[in-house]
């Protein structure tokens, strides 16, 4: 696995977000979405979560995002960091 060296690591609740929160999401995304590439999650400049899914992999998903849509972030829904 590639890591990108300029963002650092971080546990997701050093950051304010339950890890069950996140793997409540994990498990949403895989009812709601069809084709679930890649995950990155940052929270205060750190990555909390991140992952791949077959037949992806991590530089590939990362190079064709850049090459095809730049960076995309999206805000976290607020109750991800309430989630008990």
């Amino acid at each position: 696995m590639t890591v990108d060296p300029q963002l650092p690591r971080s546990a997701p609740e050093a950051q304010g977000i339950a890890s069950q929160a996140i793997l409540a999401f994990l498990d949403a995304a895989e009812q709601e979405l069809q084709h679930l590439h890649s995950l990155m999650l940052v929270r205060h400049g750190a990555v909390v979560a991140e992952g791949w899914w077959a037949p992806y992999a991590d530089a590939q998903a990362h190079s064709e995002l850049v090459a095809r849509l730049g960076a995309l972030m999206l805000p976290l829904p607020p109750w991800l960091a309430d989630f008990p």
